[in-house]
């Protein structure tokens, strides 16, 4: 059977892309995420690569667990690896050769990639991720140290107890060392390494705070040298640094007492003496990255801030320089502060901050050992633009010191808005938008015609056009060999230069549709406007002014208009602005799709969205209201109704159709049906609860799916014997996933009809592990959803991830039409209804999973799905056919396209759209109609972007780029040429016909 099942995917029309289509017909961009920049153990920070070529790289641990490399030159990622969130990495070190991780509950993995490549050389499990110790912050517990004897090894703290030399190059662990005390009495936190002793400082839990311990180890075999409690009391982790330098061969340990700098210089035999600096009082010392250097940042309670390093005589520290002016004032932003070292190991450390009066960045750099050993300043003001990516949160830092006295400064910048930007002094090199891979709504915008735009720009201006198609007309020759290329070769070339904006900025579709405008909102307050041809922005807007920061979350994206209105395509944005003292308001704005330009500002600066504030509260729920006058209906906290656009016609329309709408909110616990009432009084209209599902009281909502908006073709499925089975297409039907905290975890799904609350289906099935990742989709009269069954209830089955296919139908039977899309659901006949569903084995876990969608529907419906193998694969709506009949197909049976019952969905590599692209970390998949009705756009976001197209039934409406249009010129050429030819000799022959026999 399962032979045939092969044998079917290959007459089915394949999915997947060819080699040479790919690059084409889609596009991959490959993100890193947000960079995690809360501590200096993992902040991005610049390493020179080995070789003989000097180049160097930036090395970032991300939000989404993604350890990578960014070429310095170009902002190309020069690997990545994608780690499970539940493997966090706590720390990393580099050096030219190397950079390790480690991550995992308290520090369970210790991972070495090599530099340049980022090949994995080894994976070392140093502990059992279930006996990890969770501590907060991460810092706590786990570092990690270079060697700096000859060989390459690496020490590692991991639990907060335990130490660990692994061997550099082959993972092997040379010994371990765990602390007498592995309770929570002392948490190491730190460790230090010099030839021949290693230190760890660790806190030990005091009355009034935390104490400092510290041991001494012998490097090269792990033995207890010395252990030590310092009298000191500290307030966390963030309050001591150990320091090391070449003025000194031992490491010298810093912190912070009473608002005073303390020292003390460790030895193996731990002799302390502590000494005090009471020149200056300090609220906070900082790690700037160039502890190995010996310099700390000091924060002092007024608005200043000192550079301290190892004295010269490597006894303690001392102060050697002051930046003034670090908090924030009515003339400048709070500081920003980095370091770096140059390729001769000097070290540096800089400040940037925003000058509101002379409305530019400014960006000061101190040399340590500048001006022969004294330390020297040197700074520039630049462009830095915060109305397009906000505020400056972090920079990484590298130098070059090409002559005495000169300095230049290289800097990748971390902003509010997600976006990487590098600069080498008052340039800017290169920008990567990783908020991108924060996306939260998006929403595909149709383009206008190239003729209406030409038109709209040319009005009624003869001039104006006439000039338009004198220059159109130089680009014929172009044209012809364009055309003669597509007629000869079958090429469409519909990618090619649709990227490109015209001359004045306007954009508009290809021939057949495939080119849209994708308007995506991200977490960090940026929304997107996104070519679809190959992924470039073309617009990008902050939702709050860049000098106040990001700080609003995109809710849901509404199409106000479109091109198919005869207007210009508007977007309207609903969310929610947090304020700095956690207030939380809806807020709403409204903007021009193809320009990003704001609609409702006070047209001063329309490249700035303003929004407005709708209500104090948050959105339980957002819908568009379709039709010839679209409306934005907002329902709030409150169960207040709120209409965009507030007008007296909206109002009125509203009015009208309120008593016959209804909608569903969810909590963690209730699913709940309103319908709205009225307004009273020419007041709000307002939601009022009609039902409350009876759910478990252990069940939890995970989520609500609803039917998507799209046309339906065929209302019933016409059998082999000629009866018909009618589609259940009740409007108000949507799908619910639970998972149930009893003793014995469970999850559900649930269709319920949302006007009444009645309940069509349910399923329970074991949750794996304890939680439920059920993944589910809803279109017309069918559900899929996907789960992994741990514990089969089947004695012949096995473990593994299950599909399951649900339809359902009119009726009790064949032939019995209740006419569901329009029935009442207060009618008994709208609970009516046959279901059909069938389990299959699925090869994979799923992170997401749609149906495509066609302008019309007639094309078929393929379920799209994003796997844990990183690929985007299509898996054909006849595999998941629930109909599909257990033995051999009857006539009938066949003569409907069923094929015979398999458990086993074929992992079939063909129907991977996503070709040979690694699509990292999908979380939702997106598609939209093109003008072809065979045709179907598919987006998958979360880490990645990835956009292509498929054909579900076929290109039955396109000539393929196969077909031969010039074997069918010149046969008809022939054909025409025959008839020429021919036509004199029969009307000859007739003549004489009509001669003889007269």
């Amino acid at each position: 059977m399962r032979v045939l099942v092969w044998l079917l995917l290959v007459t089915l029309p394949c999915l997947a892309l060819h080699e040479s289509d790919a690059g084409k017909i889609d596009w991959h961009k490959e993100l890193i995420g947000l960079p995690r920049i809360d501590t200096v153990a993992v902040a991005p920070r610049f390493e020179q690569a080995a070789g003989r070529k000097p180049s160097s790289f930036i090395v970032t641990v991300s939000r989404s667990n993604v350890i990578a490399a960014i070429n310095a030159v170009d902002g190309t990622i020069a690997w990545r690896h994608v780690l499970d969130m539940l493997d966090l990495v706590g720390v990393y070190r580099s050096n030219p050769g190397f950079v390790v991780t480690l991550s995992g509950p308290g520090g369970a993995h210790l991972r070495s990639y090599e530099a340049t490549t980022g090949h994995l050389l080894f994976d070392s499990l140093l502990h059992k991720s279930d006996a990890g110790r969770l501590l907060e912050p991460v810092i706590i517990g786990q570092d990690v140290a270079f060697s700096v004897d000859k060989t390459s090894d690496v020490f590692a703290l991991t639990n907060a107890y335990a130490v660990h030399r692994v061997d550099g190059l082959t993972g092997e662990t040379k010994w371990t060392w765990m602390s007498e005390d592995q309770s929570s009495s002392i948490l190491f936190c730190k460790i230090v390494a010099t030839e021949a002793t290693l230190y760890l400082v660790g806190l030990t839990k005091s009355f009034k705070g935390y104490t400092l311990h510290v041991v001494a180890l012998d490097a090269s075999t792990g033995t207890t040298i010395s252990s030590l409690g310092i009298s000191s009391n500290v307030n966390g982790p963030s309050d001591f640094i150990t320091l090391t330098s070449a003025r000194t061969p031992q490491p010298i340990l810093v912190w912070l007492e009473d608002g005073y700098i303390k020292s003390v210089v460790l030895a193996p035999e731990l002799n302390l003496n502590p000494r005090t600096i009471r020149e200056d009082v300090y609220k906070e010392l900082r790690d700037v990255g160039i502890a190995d250097a010996g310099i700390v940042l000091a924060l002092k309670q007024e608005e200043t801030s000192h550079v301290i390093r190892v004295d010269k005589i490597a006894q303690g520290v001392e102060k050697v320089w002051e930046f003034a002016n670090s908090e924030a004032s009515s003339d400048q932003s709070e500081s920003v502060y980095s370091s770096g070292i140059d390729m001769a190991g000097q070290p540096y450390v800089a400040r940037t901050y925003w000058s509101h009066v002379m409305k530019a960045s400014s960006f000061q750099l101190f040399a340590a050992n500048g001006a022969e050993g004294k330390g020297m300043v040197t700074g520039f003001t630049f462009a830095f633009d915060p109305v397009s990516h906000g505020s400056i949160q972090h920079f990484a830092l590298e130098v070059a010191n090409p002559q005495p006295y000169v300095f230049v400064a290289r800097s990748m910048f971390t902003t509010s808005t997600g976006a990487l930007q590098l600069w080498q002094q008052e340039a800017v090199q290169w920008t990567r938008e990783e908020s991108l891979a924060e996306i939260q709504a998006v929403e595909f915008v149709d383009l206008p015609e190239k003729k209406i735009v030409e038109d709209a720009l040319d009005g009624h201006n003869f001039i104006k056009r006439l000039l338009r198609q004198i220059k159109d007309a130089r680009g014929f020759q172009d044209y012809f060999t364009g055309f003669a290329r597509r007629f000869l070769t079958g090429s469409s070339g519909a990618q090619r230069g649709l990227s490109r904006k015209a001359s004045d900025g306007s954009l508009w579709r290809d021939t057949f549709g495939f080119r849209k405008l994708l308007v995506a909102s991200s977490s960090t307050g940026k929304v997107f406007g996104i070519d679809t041809t190959r992924g470039d922005i073309i617009w990008s807007r902050l939702l709050v002014e860049g000098s106040h920061g990001g700080g609003v979350m995109p809710f849901k994206l509404f199409p106000l208009t479109t091109v198919s209105d005869g207007r210009k395509p508007e977007i309207v944005l609903v969310g929610h602005r947090h304020s700095p003292s956690d207030d939380t308001s809806a807020v709403l704005y409204h903007f021009e799709a193809l320009t990003g330009l704001d609609v409702l500002g006070d047209g001063q600066r329309r490249d700035i969205l303003t929004g407005v504030e709708v209500f104090r509260g948050t959105i339980a729920d957002a819908y568009l209201l379709r039709g010839g006058n679209k409306t934005v209906v907002i329902v709030g906290d409150d169960y207040d109704i709120r209409l965009y656009p507030d007008d007296s016609l909206t109002r009125a329309s509203f009015s009208g159709l309120a008593s016959s709408l209804h909608f569903n909110l969810e909590s963690t616990k209730h699913l709940t049906g309103y319908h709205i009432h009225p307004a009273a009084g020419g007041g709000a209209h307002r939601a009022f609860s009609a039902w409350t599902a009876s759910l478990d009281p252990s069940e939890h909502i995970q989520a609500i799916i609803r039917r998507p908006h799209e046309p339906v073709a065929s209302l019933g499925k016409v059998l082999g014997d000629r009866r018909t089975l009618y589609k259940y297409l009740n409007p108000h039907l949507v799908a619910v996933l639970t998972t149930s905290k009893a003793v014995r975890p469970q999850c559900s799904v649930y269709l319920v009809d949302g006007a009444k609350g009645t309940a069509l289906y349910h399923t329970t099935f074991p949750a794996a592990g304890g939680s439920c990742n059920t993944q589910a989709t809803l279109t017309e009269n069918w559900l899929v959803y996907h789960y992994y069954d741990e514990v089969s209830q089947a004695s012949d089955s096995a473990k593994g991830y299950r599909m399951v296919s649900v339809e359902m139908y009119e009726g009790t039977g064949t032939d019995n039409k209740t006419g569901s899309a329009d029935l009442s659901s207060y009618s008994y006949d709208s609970s009516l209804l046959t279901l059909f569903q069938q389990s299959f084995v699925y090869p994979h876990g799923i992170t997401a999973l749609t149906t495509t969608s066609t302008k019309f529907g007639i094309s078929s419906k393929d379920l799209i799905v994003a796997n844990t193998k990183h690929q985007i694969q299509s898996v054909p709506r006849r595999f998941l056919d629930p109909r599909r009949p257990k033995t051999k197909p009857t006539a009938e049976e066949q003569e409907e396209w069923l094929i015979q019952y398999d458990p086993v969905i074929p992992d079939d590599p063909r129907r991977v759209i996503s070709h040979n692209y690694r699509v990292a970390g999908t979380r939702k998949i997106a598609t939209s109609p093109a003008l072809l009705e065979s045709t179907s756009i598919i987006l998958a976001y979360g880490l990645d972007l990835f956009l292509t197209r498929v054909a579900p039934s076929g290109t039955f409406d396109v000539l393929s780029e196969s077909f031969n249009k010039l074997q069918l010129m010149l046969t008809a050429v022939a054909l025409a040429m025959g008839v020429v030819i021919t036509k004199p000799i029969v009307h000859r022959k007739q003549m004489r016909q009509r001669w003889y026999y007269s």
